[in-house]
């Protein structure tokens, strides 16, 4: 029920209302709380003139009430909701993993007019208690019966959003380059995979050093999978004759998932699998690109074990210059 503040002393508020200034954004009266004559005042300098106030009718929902139940609705492995202030809800992880979000769900949810899902990114690794996603309501409350329509209509697409568990993956790294080999040229590109195979909790059991030898590599690549549960293979990625680290994976894996990743840095890459465990061929391009490369992209699968579709991978095209790219390259 709308009332005006002056009149709603004594009774509930029915949500939150809230106050943004430069110092402070967040509520002065919040849902159930009974209000008090020092509230008219306070409301009324934060524009509040009028309040809903709690009624007796069970055909509504309020936002609050709502957005926690629709949460709940749509959450799928691995994510817990939780009731946030001002009528939202946030969807936490329950441990630390990949994000997956169906994007067919997310695309009805936000064209209702009712509900807004805002997440992260699909392949995302989100950390044990990591936010995953925020749900707000437009209107202040919905009726019984076009709430259970809304989750008629999505029913088809849930669980909307649902984090795959990470574990921890023991690693194997092989940098090729006749160059390095022969101590010509110092090998940069170990450390930078290293390092980054570290960030994903994966510890290295693995490294050799190949010349571009198709045969070499493909040696090499097979006593690595032997040991490990990924293996990063550096450098020879594209098409020059010397090129072989591509050859050399699609001839020992048992699929390739995908050469050539639509992302820039790193463009030539290859994901390839032998015996279920992956092998990432990587451009020398991460020598300049160490901060944001395919290894960023694709390590949040692979300790999830998960393999990424092709459409996944082709639909990062959109978006897929990176800043990073654009900044180091001052484009």
């Amino acid at each position: 029920m709308l009332k005006r503040i002056e009149d709603s002393v004594g009774l509930r508020a029915a949500h939150d209302y809230s106050a943004v200034t430069p110092e402070f954004k967040g509520p002065i009266l919040k849902k159930g709380e009974v209000i008090k004559e020092e509230h008219v005042e306070l409301m009324k300098q934060h524009g509040h003139y009028y309040v809903f106030v709690e009624e007796e009718d069970t055909d509504w929902l309020w936002e609050d009430e709502a957005v926690v139940e629709f949460g709940k609705y749509i959450a799928g492995e691995n994510v817990q909701v939780v009731s946030e202030s001002e009528g939202k809800a946030l969807l936490l992880s329950r441990s630390k993993g990949l994000v997956r979000v169906n994007r067919a769900g997310l695309m009805k949810v936000n064209s209702t007019g009712i509900f807004l899902l805002i997440t992260l990114k699909t392949g995302s690794l989100v950390r044990e208690n990591g936010l995953i996603g925020i749900i707000d309501m437009v209107p202040l409350k919905v009726s019984r019966s076009s709430f259970n329509k809304l989750l008629e209509d999505v029913k088809m697409e849930t669980p909307i959003v649902s984090v795959k568990p990470a574990v921890s993956k023991k690693a194997g790294i092989i940098v090729t380059g006749n160059e390095i080999v022969d101590g010509l040229k110092k090998d940069l590109a170990g450390p930078i995979i290293e390092a980054k195979l570290k960030h994903f909790d994966c510890s290295v059991v693995f490294y050799a050093q190949s010349r571009d030898d198709e045969d070499e590599i493909a040696r090499k690549i097979l006593e690595a999978v032997e040991v490990a549960d990924v293996v990063v293979v550096s450098g020879g990625m594209s098409v020059d004759p010397t090129d072989k680290t591509p050859l050399a994976i699609a001839r020992i894996a048992d699929r390739v998932s995908f050469y050539g990743i639509p992302i820039k840095p790193t463009t030539m890459s290859m994901l390839a699998y032998k015996n279920d465990k992956a092998i990432i061929g990587v451009s020398s391009g991460i020598i300049h690109f160490p901060e944001y490369n395919v290894l960023d992209v694709i390590l949040p699968w692979i300790v999830s074990n998960t393999e990424p579709s092709r459409e996944y991978i082709a639909e990062l095209g959109e978006g897929g210059i990176s800043k990073y790219f654009l900044e180091k390259m001052k484009l």
